[in-house]
């Protein structure tokens, strides 16, 4: 296996993970990536490819730090670097958890689950999660503020927007497979509104107040 995804646990525990794996393969010539304005673009990608066809003399290593900001059209185009990997090249990625990545990405990868800190979500919940996902676009300002005040602490907090942008991503990609074009912007602007929002309860800023500014971009 040439590409492996590291989950679970903090940033700070997967780039550990990520050293300790390049350590394994000896000297490389380490390229990483992260995600500019909130997420990794598809000309960020390109130019990885590029510079993929240039040959080494050394054993490279790819890095992909918080894969989950990958937008729908880099993983596509990041898909054909997974499938087609250069000679002696190894691609890690890192993400809090599996189901934050687009699936096509995580099936071609090794996971190395660290111990999550956030719960990975089964069938039954990733469904509850497109369900709610249509009733707070469909609903209300008012109702969506009702729903926030349900969620009590920053841990349930943080499973809600773990499942929202799963949920949000499956509808970004089935709205793309239909050819929808124009209903495409809507749900990007909502994924990088998680995404940021994610980052804001991971750094201790009032739930309450977090979730309320959230429920202001589903429409």
């Amino acid at each position: 296996m040439h590409a492996f995804l590291i989950v679970g646990k903090t940033q700070k525990d997967r780039n550990e993970k990520t050293k300790e794996l390049l350590t394994q393969y000896g000297q490389t010539e380490n390229t990483v990536l992260e995600p500019g304005n909130l997420t990794h673009t598809i000309k960020s990608i390109r130019d990885l490819a590029k510079s993929l066809n240039l040959k080494s003399p050394k054993f490279r290593a790819i890095v992909v730090n918080e894969a989950e900001r990958l937008s729908p059209d880099a993983g596509n185009a990041f898909l054909k670097t997974l499938e087609e990997p250069p000679k002696d090249t190894i691609i890690i990625l890192t993400a809090p958890n599996q189901d934050s990545v687009l699936e096509t990405i995580a099936s071609r990868c090794m996971i190395i689950n660290l111990g999550a800190t956030e719960l990975n979500l089964d069938r039954e919940e990733k469904e509850k999660h497109e369900e709610l996902l249509e009733k707070l676009i469909k609903g209300s300002v008012g109702e969506r503020f009702r729903f926030a005040e349900t969620i009590e602490d920053r841990e349930k907090a943080l499973l809600f927007i773990t499942g929202q942008i799963y949920a949000t991503r499956k509808a970004l990609l089935d709205r793309i497979n239909e050819s929808q074009v124009t209903s495409h912007e809507s749900l990007l602007a909502l994924i990088e509104c998680l995404i940021q929002t994610k980052t804001d309860l991971e750094q201790n800023i009032n739930v309450k107040l977090t979730l309320t500014d959230l429920m202001l971009n589903y429409r």
